[in-house]
């Protein structure tokens, strides 16, 4: 699971790493919550039923996190769908029209998990590269309208998939959202659902690392602007400087 992110990357950054053209007005935000409003890399779609001339190109829009269908009929849902397990996207109609046709990148600088302490508090972790610079997480989006076509929403989902050797000991469920390689970006967004397989792997834990910062990232009532929230509080998990150990995977849907 992962249900709170950062996302503060300055402008050029982006548009290297995305080769976006514009960016939206999005303030700089080390706690993006669920139902939050974030940026999105997908591929830009024709306005007006205008016919595109050549491939669409990615373009970096704002829309909300947790995923509501086109086909639903109220804009809220009465259960989470701020991540996806990418095991279920090609056959869970929640998410399935949407792995098919509707793929995008959701670009982020950290994520935040936690471990329970003894005196029943909780130590927060920002996971990051250890190159620290920004990334993407594995997306999928929706334009839901209402039924009177008198509200309309873009909405996004996270793709999570079995954690690596790291933020396993980090998740009671030993789960992670799914991150990509630049490299990768292309394939995501336009591949078919065979040849994203691969994709929808743990990142290796060795190019990633764990800090414990405040866990006043964890109340929404925090200021989201504050660059304090990150500040480490410690040496990195694990703190005796040895790897963790590689854990043995489950068997999945995609092989």
């Amino acid at each position: 699971m992962c249900n709170l992110y950062q996302m503060t990357s300055n402008p050029d950054a982006m548009r290297r790493l995305f080769d976006v053209a514009e960016l939206p007005n999005f303030p700089p935000s080390y706690r993006i919550a669920p139902t939050d409003p974030a940026p999105i890399v997908r591929l830009a779609k024709p306005a007006d039923g205008a016919i595109a001339e050549g491939a669409p190109k990615p373009e970096l829009v704002l829309a909300r996190w947790s995923l509501v269908p086109h086909w639903s009929k109220t804009a809220t849902l009465r259960y989470a769908t701020f991540n996806a397990r990418g095991e279920e996207l090609a056959d869970k109609p929640l998410f399935r029209e949407a792995f098919h046709r509707r793929r995008c990148l959701v670009p982020a600088d950290g994520f935040y998990e936690r471990l329970p302490l003894a005196d029943g508090g909780k130590q927060y972790y920002r996971v990051a590269l250890k190159e620290d610079g920004p990334f993407a997480f594995a997306g999928l989006w929706e334009l839901w309208r209402s039924p009177d076509g008198e509200e309309s929403r873009l909405t996004f989902t996270i793709i999570t998939t079995q954690a690596n050797a790291l933020v396993a000991e980090l998740h009671p469920k030993q789960r992670m959202p799914v991150i990509l390689a630049p490299e990768d970006y292309e394939q995501w967004l336009t591949a078919g659902d065979k040849d994203s397989a691969r994709l929808l792997a743990p990142y290796p834990a060795e190019t990633m690392q764990a800090l414990p910062i405040s866990s006043q990232v964890g109340s929404p009532k925090c200021d989201s602007t504050d660059s304090s929230l990150i500040a480490p509080a410690g040496p990195p998990y694990p703190e005796t400087g040895e790897a963790p150990k590689e854990l043995e995977r489950e068997p999945s849907l995609f092989g």
